[in-house]
């Protein structure tokens, strides 16, 4: 029984000793590229890091310049654009589309493909392909003026710029609008035909069957949207470099964003420090949005 015993834990501890083998590849590789970094911002965000120097610590010196800094407020006001206003438009126009990929025709796998084709599209290549959609000269603003009609000038005019990028957004729709429209699918018909037997209309069953069974896929995609928004980067990097400007950010900074500005504090100004206060900055915004609307959720959202 002792010499079982023994063959037993020895056999264990060469799979233990195999487990963690084969793991350490990824645990050695997430200590060094996750852990590690994430901590190493957090200090570097208190000193004056020039990344080719060592650090010299300043405390909370660049949390206080944050409170001043002319760029990171207006940086601060795109993405607070985006959230507030650009979020509320995508999330219904997924619903909107989900609701249309819902109903039964004969051609609707068609109809779904390509809805979820333009999510796949690499982003510098749809970034560039929306540069010549949206250009007045060449794309639809072409076209318009063909019928008399003035276009505005989109990602070269200030106050056109965001609703450009919101429109682009709303192109891409693809996952999300896949999210609701599995969710709409969960519903089950009993309900909505016993709401019909009782009387109620359509939009009352949409109302009172369909969107609160479906509410933890819409807390999902605001979370997620709320994330991605604040954290806007490609799109707008490619749109704003390729304008007639060529300026990061575009005209009046009207498209830089906080993860932008993170970039060229860091790799163009070589402010390392002040960018991982911007960088800190945009997590800590990132996780009280996420923690308000899980508290608000909570009486909102109903899970079956």
């Amino acid at each position: 029984m002792d010499s079982l015993t023994r063959y037993l834990a020895r056999h264990r501890w060469r799979d233990q000793l195999a487990g963690l083998l084969f793991a350490s590849p990824f645990v050695i590789g997430f200590l060094a590229l996750t852990v590690y970094p994430f901590f190493a911002s957090l200090y570097y965000s208190f000193t004056d890091f020039a990344l080719l120097n060592q650090p010299e610590w300043l405390g909370s010196e660049n949390y206080r310049h944050l409170a001043t800094d002319p760029v990171f407020q207006k940086a601060l006001t795109n993405n607070a654009y985006m959230v507030f206003i650009g979020i509320p438009i995508y999330v219904l126009w997924a619903l909107f589309t989900a609701v249309l990929l819902n109903i039964g025709v004969r051609v609707q796998g068609i109809f779904r493909a390509l809805c979820f084709i333009p999510a796949v599209v690499p982003s510098v290549a749809a970034s560039y392909v929306w540069l010549w959609v949206l250009n007045p000269r060449t794309g639809i603003g072409y076209y318009l003026s063909l019928i008399g009609i003035t276009p505005p000038l989109w990602f070269n005019d200030p106050a056109w710029a965001k609703p450009g990028l919101i429109l682009f957004w709303l192109w891409s729709v693809g996952f999300d609008t896949v999210i609701f429209l599995a969710a709409l699918q969960g519903v089950s018909q009993d309900l909505h035909e016993a709401a019909e037997l009782d009387g109620a209309a359509l939009w009352r069953r949409a109302i009172s069957i369909d969107l609160p069974l479906i509410s933890p896929a819409i807390l999902f995609v605001l979370v997620t949207s709320v994330i991605w928004a604040l954290s806007y980067f490609t799109q707008a990097y490619i749109i704003s470099t390729g304008t007639t400007s060529g300026v990061l950010g575009g005209r009046e900074s009207s498209m830089l964003f906080l993860s932008m500005y993170v970039y060229q504090n860091a790799f163009q100004y070589l402010k390392m420090g002040y960018a991982s206060a911007l960088a800190w900055t945009m997590f800590l915004l990132n996780a009280t949005f996420t923690v308000i609307m899980l508290r608000l959720s909570r009486s909102r959202v109903f899970y079956v």
